[in-house]
């Protein structure tokens, strides 16, 4: 009798844990952004928001530069496809440092939200100039260049794994051109 009292609490107790973790499991996918979802957020964003320097000249898009630039800009590299590590719920941070002035990239379910601000504990920071960064969103091809002559850099902040758990692997082929090497 105490055999089979002692099967039925492990059983339960195991049924309990698979059910826990499929339970995770399920909540867990549904926050992972998913390409078609991060597509139409794309989409949506574009169709509302007109690339900032686009109707000016270099050197008013250098001078008017602010948080709509670098929204714009993340949206182009496909920062919004970034996620949240498995098994964690910490969101994806980019710091961009635009010589003298930061802002901090927070992506959340698909959403690039932009602060003229430092932001804590940051996956990477990205290092340009105001003239780099207007040439990038002009010119798409500017970005590669830019990155491989020197111009922009990419500093990584956080572990090689939870860089490559959150997506950041498409990120940099997009500023470089080549493969990660974090």
């Amino acid at each position: 009798m105490q055999k089979m009292v002692i099967f039925l609490v492990s059983t339960a107790i195991s049924l309990v844990v698979v059910g826990s973790i499929v339970g995770f499991l399920i909540v867990y996918q549904k926050g992972l952004p998913d390409t078609e979802r991060t597509s139409k957020i794309r989409r949506e964003f574009y169709a509302s928001n007109p690339n900032p320097a686009m109707s000016l000249t270099d050197e008013q898009a250098i001078i008017e530069f602010n948080e709509d630039f670098v929204e714009y800009l993340m949206y182009d590299l496909g920062a919004n496809e970034l996620h949240h590590a498995p098994f964690s719920f910490d969101s994806p941070k980019i710091e961009i440092k635009v010589e003298e002035q930061i802002f901090s990239v927070e992506v959340l379910g698909g959403e690039i939200f932009v602060d003229d601000e430092q932001i804590n504990e940051e996956d990477i920071i990205i290092h340009t100039t105001r003239e780099e960064a207007v040439k990038m969103l002009k010119d798409e091809e500017h970005v590669i260049e830019s990155f491989n002559e020197g111009k922009s850099w990419i500093e990584p902040k956080a572990s090689k794994t939870k860089l490559f758990s959150k997506g950041y692997l498409d990120i940099y082929k997009k500023l470089t051109g080549e493969d990660a090497e974090f």
